[in-house]
């Protein structure tokens, strides 16, 4: 059966983005505890900036804009995978090292570029200490993780290996295997290859169109969490009906490729 769902598809942006952005004008200049609250607000800061952008490329043709909703689409997808993990499937429930290891891949990767810039005389050695001060001042997060570690940073998640760690019969962690599946498609769009070849080349408007009701859907799922962490029940409460809803509607008219 390859019929959409009647529900037109920028309701669903209009609907996540009615929902988060009082949640983070509330939140915003506010002294947010790391990594909890500061993660949850700033994913929802990127959900709005995401969903907001997609919905304009979206109105002037999905196919048409393609590429550019591809690489929107993942940021989404790879948020939703990262943060279900460390909140649904942390190690001994431990949700706050389980954010922190996000941060510890992001400080291994940042001061790796700022000894290739030197090495590679993008920066003066001057303007490397500075970066390397800076990251040391209290407050900043690159201190809050190398006195949260004490030593060696260990990797961070990345969504290859979290869709193949998670419980197999677990109602949640399908949901975030079933993300991964179009995080991955979405990817082949960045790299020269065959699946980008045969996504450029698809003319199946209908399955672009439900893909991108996926990703939706897995926004609203994103939102939830989010909101849920923060202790925003009404929105928590808004947005989880929001997902029932799409999620029926979807459910009503499947679309096979």
């Amino acid at each position: 059966m390859n019929a959409l769902p009647r529900i037109p598809l920028e309701n669903g942006f209009d609907s996540i983005d009615a929902i988060i952005i009082p949640v983070v004008r509330k939140w915003q200049g506010q002294h947010l505890p790391f990594p909890e609250q500061h993660t949850y607000v700033h994913i929802l800061q990127r959900l709005c900036r995401g969903v907001r952008s997609i919905r304009l490329l979206a109105a002037d043709g999905i196919a048409k804009h393609e590429h550019a909703i591809s690489l929107l689409s993942r940021t989404i997808l790879t948020d939703y995978i990262t943060i279900a993990d460390a909140v649904y499937f942390s190690a001994g429930g431990d949700c706050r090292e389980a954010l922190f290891k996000i941060y510890s891949a992001d400080v291994t990767t940042l001061e790796g570029y700022l000894e290739w810039q030197r090495k590679w005389d993008m920066l003066t050695q001057d303007e490397h200490d500075e970066h390397k001060r800076k990251g040391g001042e209290d407050g900043h997060f690159v201190r809050l993780v190398r006195d949260h570690y004490k030593g060696k940073l260990p990797h961070g998640p990345r969504p290859t290996k979290i869709a193949d760690s998670l419980p197999k019969d677990n109602p949640r962690a399908r949901e975030v295997r079933l993300a991964y599946e179009q995080w991955f498609i979405y990817g082949k769009t960045e790299h020269v290859g065959y699946i980008s070849t045969v996504i450029i080349d698809a003319n199946d408007n209908i399955l672009r169109e439900w893909r991108l009701r996926l990703v939706i859907l897995f926004a609203m799922r994103l939102a939830v969490i989010c909101l849920e962490q923060l202790r925003e029940p009404a929105a928590h409460n808004q947005c989880n009906s929001l997902v029932g809803s799409w999620q029926d509607e979807m459910s009503a008219h499947p679309v096979r490729s």
